[in-house]
């Protein structure tokens, strides 16, 4: 008789054995689920750090804008890349009076700071069509001023958001006021 080479069949799964590979990919499959959950929750709960007052002083927040729609329109206002994608615009109206809010939130808040002491450097020297620059210390923060396209604009760092606020004169100092105990409630 010739000696025909067949292969032997492969050993048989034992149960135990199919139940600790079923087990092993169950708890792998929880495992995902689980990791799965927790960054939709944190993602869903962590609130959104970056947000516009709904008020400043009489104006009430009428329209807002943000991510890359907002940091388009700041481009757009600068000609050039300057806000991460963390931004935000609001627009405000009320009794005639109107003031536009921009907030823009760095990594960390030496970044802002260097952000606004470039931008008061600039405005300071008569750059960007802003006149009559005044830096001012408000509740221990530095604070810039100044006027142009007929508002008063008041810019400052406050952790790591940069805020901008344009506001009609009248307006000013109810809406800065407003603006920076916003600001003071969201760093808390």
């Amino acid at each position: 008789m010739t000696n025909l080479n067949i292969p032997e069949q492969a050993p048989r799964r034992s149960s135990l054995d199919k139940r600790f590979s079923t087990s092993i990919i169950s708890w792998q499959i929880v495992a995902a689920v689980i990791v799965a959950v927790v960054v939709a929750l944190y993602f869903l709960f962590r609130g959104h750090a970056l947000s516009l007052p709904p008020t400043l002083g009489a104006l009430q927040l009428y329209r807002e804008i943000n991510g890359s729609e907002a940091r388009r329109a700041i481009e757009q206002l600068h000609g050039k890349d300057v806000a991460d994608a963390e931004s935000l615009i609001g627009w405000y109206g009320g009794d005639s009076a109107t003031a536009t809010l921009y907030a823009s939130e760095y990594g960390d808040a030496q970044k802002a700071a260097l952000i606004y002491a470039r931008m008061s450097s600039t405005i300071e020297k008569g750059g960007g069509g802003f006149g009559h620059y005044v830096l001012s210390q408000i509740n221990g923060r530095a604070v810039s001023q100044c006027l142009g396209m007929g508002q008063v604009h008041y810019f400052f760092a406050h952790g790591q958001v940069l805020y901008w606020l344009a506001v009609d004169l009248d307006q000013g100092n109810r809406a800065l006021d407003a603006l920076m105990g916003f600001a003071d409630l969201q760093n808390e």
